[in-house]
């Protein structure tokens, strides 16, 4: 699964956490995507698009903001 697939739902549903990611690379976002995704334990429970997206969002809300606020340095890197 791509980042792109799980853009939509935490844009719409999330938009204080799609704009912490907004300054992330596209490439991290899929490795986050793909990470979370082979960990999830509970994709037969939900649509798999939803239950990922609600992974991400949960990891990025334990991350502390001094991270978050580096993403975009990290992402010049790239």
């Amino acid at each position: 699964m791509q980042y792109d697939e799980i853009d939509h739902w935490i844009r719409t549903t999330r938009p204080d956490i799609w704009r912490r990611l907004f300054p992330l690379h596209v490439f991290y976002k899929n490795v986050i995507t793909k990470k979370i995704a082979e960990n999830c334990e509970f994709l037969t429970c939900f649509e798999e698009t939803e239950q990922i997206a609600m992974d991400v969002v949960t990891w990025v809300e334990t991350l502390p903001e001094d991270l978050v606020s580096g993403f975009d340095l990290l992402s010049q890197i790239l």
